[in-house]
Protein backbone atom coordinates (compact mmCIF):
# COMPACT_ATOMS: atom_id res chain seq x y z
CA UNK A 1 0.00 0.00 0.00
CA UNK A 2 2.79 2.07 0.85
CA UNK A 3 4.34 1.77 -2.28
CA UNK A 4 1.41 2.18 -4.00
CA UNK A 5 1.11 5.81 -2.41
CA UNK A 6 4.68 6.81 -3.17
CA UNK A 7 3.75 6.06 -6.70
CA UNK A 8 1.28 7.61 -6.96
CA UNK A 9 2.70 11.01 -5.27
CA UNK A 10 5.48 10.53 -7.59
CA UNK A 11 3.12 10.39 -10.48
CA UNK A 12 1.73 13.29 -9.50
CA UNK A 13 4.57 15.20 -9.21
CA UNK A 14 5.54 14.81 -13.01
CA UNK A 15 1.97 15.81 -13.96
CA UNK A 16 2.44 18.96 -12.40
CA UNK A 17 5.95 19.79 -12.63
CA UNK A 18 5.08 18.24 -16.70
CA UNK A 19 1.61 21.09 -16.30
CA UNK A 20 3.56 24.20 -15.08
CA UNK A 21 6.90 23.51 -17.12
CA UNK A 22 4.25 23.55 -20.24
CA UNK A 23 2.69 26.43 -18.96
CA UNK A 24 6.02 28.36 -18.41
CA UNK A 25 7.34 27.19 -21.91
CA UNK A 26 3.86 28.70 -23.79
CA UNK A 27 4.16 31.98 -21.76
CA UNK A 28 7.66 32.16 -22.99
CA UNK A 29 6.83 31.61 -26.55
CA UNK A 30 3.95 33.96 -26.20
CA UNK A 31 6.30 36.63 -24.89
CA UNK A 32 8.93 36.19 -27.74
CA UNK A 33 6.77 35.73 -30.87
CA UNK A 34 5.17 39.13 -29.65
CA UNK A 35 8.74 40.82 -29.23
CA UNK A 36 9.06 39.22 -32.41
CA UNK A 37 6.04 40.99 -33.90
CA UNK A 38 6.89 44.43 -32.36
CA UNK A 39 10.07 44.55 -33.86
CA UNK A 40 8.93 43.59 -37.65
CA UNK A 41 5.75 45.90 -37.09
CA UNK A 42 8.13 48.78 -35.38
CA UNK A 43 10.75 48.14 -38.23
CA UNK A 44 7.93 48.22 -41.51
CA UNK A 45 6.88 51.44 -39.49
CA UNK A 46 10.52 52.96 -39.74
CA UNK A 47 10.97 51.65 -43.53
CA UNK A 48 14.16 49.85 -42.55
CA UNK A 49 13.41 46.02 -43.20
CA UNK A 50 13.26 45.06 -46.77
Amino acid sequence: MRDVLSLLALAGGIVLWVAVGGWAGAGLFALSLLVILGIMIWGFGKGDMP
